[in-house]
């Protein structure tokens, strides 16, 4: 009876494990199929100057809420991916404008809340090659992703730059035209300059 019951757990074992690979390979099937489709509508020329037809692509293809703008020339890339970062992907919120040549790197993994202003030539990068000797000398270059929060009501002002390694812009920041930002950014601060720093809080 035990040799018995060992078998029939052991095919059982089989069997589940044979299922839960074949749903792990489509799932990882869709993720590719998908992150394909992603590069492609991301890309510049994939640039209908009808915003209803560009807008149903992104909504079709990436995680986007209501009343999304995207202006000409956008570019959505997620340059490198590894199995340690798989799931990153960007979310967009609702009522989020995307200027003209703005840059988005979600590498990293990026979510922009409702409202958030990203203005013409914004460059946004959540990935960073590392550079230590050894990986230099061996043409090994480790690349380190950084997942970025831009919280509600932010707005990022025209060719500003925000670095890897900045993990949340917060609710209400306004950095300011040509700002190059390598660190968190607090509530309602505006930051400008480079390298950014605080120079005031907006109203509330």
């Amino acid at each position: 009876m035990v040799f018995e019951k060992s078998i029939h757990m052991r095919i059982s074992d089989i069997l589940t494990d044979g299922i839960k690979n074949k749903l792990n390979h489509a799932g990882r099937k869709k993720y590719k199929y998908r992150a394909i489709m992603q590069n492609i509508v991301g890309m510049t020329f994939f640039d209908f100057k009808l915003i209803r037809i560009r807008r149903y692509f992104y909504k079709a293809f990436f995680d986007v809420g209501e009343g999304l703008v995207v202006g000409h020339n956008v570019k959505l890339q997620r340059r490198h991916t590894n199995a340690h970062n798989e799931g990153c992907d960007i979310k967009i919120g609702d009522n989020v404008l995307l200027a003209s040549d703005s840059r988005i790197d979600y590498s990293g993994g990026i979510i922009l809340k409702n409202n958030v202003k990203i203005s013409c030539g914004v460059l946004i990068l959540t990935h960073t090659h590392m550079t230590d000797h050894a990986a230099y000398i061996n043409r090994i270059q480790p690349i380190r992703f950084s997942q970025l929060i831009i919280d509600e009501k932010a707005w990022l002002g025209e060719r500003a730059i925000i670095l890897p390694g900045v993990s949340r812009i917060g609710q209400g920041a306004v950095i300011g035209s040509g700002a190059v930002v390598g660190r968190d950014v607090p509530d309602y601060a505006i930051v400008s300059g480079n390298p950014g720093k605080i120079i005031g809080y907006s109203n509330k």
